[in-house]
C-alpha cells in the first residue's frame, strides 16, 4: 500500500465507530484521484499525439528536403543538365488525387489573390505615375515662363547696356 497511496496510518481507519465510513471514504477518494489523473494523463498524451499527428506531413517533408539537401553534392546538376534549361519543380507525391486536388485548389485561390494584390498595386502605382508626370509637367511650363521672362528682362538689360555704352563712346569723343 505505502508505494500506491504514500505513507498514511492506517490504524486510524480500522478503529473507531465510524471506521466503516471512513474507510469507504478513503476507498471512494483513492478511486476519485486516481481516475482524475488517468483522465488528465490521457488528455494530455492525446493533445501530444494530435499535435504530432498534425505534423507529422510537414515534419516528413521536411525531412525528406534535409536528405535531398545532404546529398546533393553527390549530383553535378552541370553536368546533368549541360546545354538545358531547366527548372526543378519539388512537390510531395500523393496517394489520392483529392489530396492533390485540394493542394491545386487552394494553390490557384492563393494565385488569384495575390493577383489581385497586384493588380490593386499596380493601379496605385499608375496613379501615382500620372500624379508625378501632371506636376513635372507643371513644373517644367512654369519654369519656361520663368526662362521666357528672365531673357526679356536681359534684352532690357542688353539693351539699356547697349545704349549706355554707345553713348560713353559718343562722350569719349567729344
Amino acid at each position: 500500500m505505502l508505494g500506491a497511496l504514500g505513507d498514511f496510518e492506517s490504524p486510524v481507519y480500522r478503529e473507531g465507530w465510524d471506521r466503516h465510513a471512513a474507510t469507504a471514504m478513503f476507498l471512494l477518494a483513492t478511486f476519485f484521484i486516481s481516475v482524475v489523473f488517468m483522465n488528465m494523463l490521457i488528455a494530455i498524451m492525446g493533445e501530444t499525439f494530435g499535435t504530432v499527428t498534425e505534423e507529422a506531413e510537414q515534419s516528413g517533408l521536411q525531412e525528406q528536403v534535409v536528405l535531398i539537401a545532404d546529398f546533393s553534392w553527390l549530383v553535378d546538376l552541370k553536368k546533368a543538365f549541360k546545354g538545358q534549361k531547366y527548372i526543378i519543380r519539388v512537390r510531395p507525391s500523393s496517394s489520392s488525387q483529392e489530396a492533390s486536388d485540394a493542394v491545386e485548389r487552394r494553390v490557384g485561390e492563393a494565385e488569384a489573390n495575390l493577383q489581385k494584390k497586384l493588380d490593386k498595386i499596380r493601379g496605385a502605382m499608375v496613379k501615382r505615375i500620372d500624379g508625378v508626370d501632371s506636376h513635372t509637367r507643371f513644373l517644367m511650363k512654369y519654369q519656361q515662363n520663368s526662362i521666357e521672362r528672365l531673357s526679356k528682362r536681359l534684352r532690357g538689360v542688353e539693351k539699356m547696356l547697349g545704349a549706355a555704352l554707345s553713348k560713353g563712346a559718343e562722350d569719349e569723343e567729344l
